[in-house]
């Protein structure tokens, strides 16, 4: 191999390692720095969106509660005849034996729909208790939002006051043995297991009128003192997700998790088919996600925090990001695939390598060539002028210009070839001048004498 190839790989692999080195130093430091900085930018955006996503629901466990304290108050006001009388006009009793309200096709969509089984009692109190709760949740059935379908009151004398924009006819298709005193919609208002008359959530259920998947805030009603039954609305969790994850949905492959206060899951990220199939048997298989587990079980607020570990799943890392979601008390999870966080870095960086790479191979080039002009082709001529002087050519010179090695090389060889050659000169004329002695000079510059 050539100096000047020797020179060349020299600077091609040296440039390379170099650019490599200094690439993937750089590509890890800023890796680190990225990720927490993106941690920090996606703790305040999750705060952000839960914030303005739950914004509705605040207003409507607001709204609720007030509702509530409404109700109690009307009626705990007795009776009045007006309203008896009003109670006869809007009734009418079915052929199977229920009483419904009379359904009116122009204001159906908008006003409530009353049902008493067959066996309830028809006296003054509750005639009056219904016609004044038809009133109220008429009233505030205007102002529903998004996530909400309905408004309702459930008596513990199995009567129901609702007002449904999806189902406005629910009340007239909903059979005449319908009881609701020992589900979900009832208990939580129980005296028993809300003894301090709070706000409840139920737990995750599949309705099938609209066919969603809904949950429902319940609000008990005492009236002067006496546990009535529950105003509530049914929230459908489709609707909720759709706001909430969009907003929350800035990389490619996000998972969200959404567990309410007794961990019971209400959107379950890649396991969501199998909890909509089976909910209430339903269990996450942490087999290929154990960090996950773990997530899920810590303690948490309502700011937005950073686990401190990447959590695993299936072979892909992600951030988790998690807060609790008030006054439900729910706890939401968002994980982000730290791929899709690295992936427009990542193609920075190769970029970058790239053009450093190509950057260090012309400068090897431009280095190589002016080596080999400088250095080895004047190398080359000293290495010519060599092999020809020792071929014969006993005039032949460097002659080469400069002020490096290389001339100082040239320049002795010249002296040392002149010096030579000026004592050879003055050899041959003092043999010459012997008398008696002929010189000769062979092919290898040995001087060859003899007599005559």
């Amino acid at each position: 191999m050539t100096v000047a190839r020797k020179l060349l790989s020299i600077v091609v692999v040296s440039t390379s390692l170099v650019t490599i080195l200094a690439v993937t130093g750089l590509y890890f430091y800023c890796k680190d720095k990225l990720l927490d900085k993106e941690s920090m930018a996606l703790q305040v955006e999750t705060n952000a969106n839960i914030t303005n996503a739950f914004r509705p629901v605040r207003m409507e466990v607001t709204r609720l509660n007030f509702l509530s304290q409404l109700l109690q108050k009307e009626l705990s006001a007795p009776p009045e005849a007006s309203e008896v009388k009003l109670f006869d006009q809007m009734m009418q009793r079915s052929v199977d034996g229920a009483w419904r309200s009379k359904s009116n096709a122009k204001d159906s969509a908008q006003s409530a729909g009353v049902f008493l089984p067959p066996d309830a009692k028809l006296d003054a109190k509750q005639k009056s208790l219904h016609v004044r709760s038809k009133k109220t949740i008429d009233a505030a059935a205007f102002g529903f939002n998004s996530y909400f379908s309905n408004l309702w009151l459930i008596t513990r004398d199995k009567t129901e006051v609702i007002s449904d924009k999806l189902a406005p006819d629910f009340y007239l298709k909903m059979p005449a043995n319908t009881d609701y005193t020992e589900t979900t919609w009832m208990i939580l208002g129980n005296t028993a297991t809300n003894p301090l008359r709070e706000m409840r959530w139920t737990e995750p259920s599949y309705d099938p009128v609209p066919k969603i998947w809904l949950i429902s805030a319940v609000k008990p009603v005492d009236v002067n003192g006496v546990w009535i039954g529950n105003i509530g609305q049914d929230m459908y969790l489709s609707q909720m997700f759709a706001v909430l994850f969009k907003k929350n949905e800035r990389y490619q492959g996000e998972l969200h998790f959404l567990l309410d206060e007794h961990g019971n899951y209400l959107h379950a990220g890649l396991w969501q088919k199998a909890l909509e199939v089976n909910p209430a048997n339903f269990r996450p298989d942490f087999s290929q996600a154990p960090l996950l587990e773990k997530l899920f079980e810590q303690k948490i607020d309502d700011k937005a925090h950073v686990f401190e570990q990447q959590v695993g799943i299936k072979g892909q890392k992600y951030l988790a990001i998690s807060t609790m979601v008030a006054p439900m008390g729910w706890r939401y999870f968002r994980l982000v695939p730290v791929q899709q966080i690295l992936l427009p870095m990542q193609k920075l960086f190769y970029s970058l390598a790239t053009m450093v790479l190509a950057a260090g191979l012309l400068t090897g080039f431009l280095i190589n060539l002016s080596v080999r002009r400088n250095i080895v082709n004047r190398l080359q001529n000293l290495a010519d002028t060599v092999h020809r002087y020792g071929a014969g050519e006993l005039n032949v010179r460097a002659e080469l210009a400069g002020d490096d090695e290389i001339t100082k090389t040239a320049q002795e060889f010249d002296v040392m070839a002149g010096q030579i050659q000026t004592r050879e000169h003055q050899l041959k004329t003092v043999i010459d001048n012997i008398p008696g002695i002929v010189s000769q000079v062979d092919n290898n510059l040995r001087y060859l004498c003899r007599y005559l």
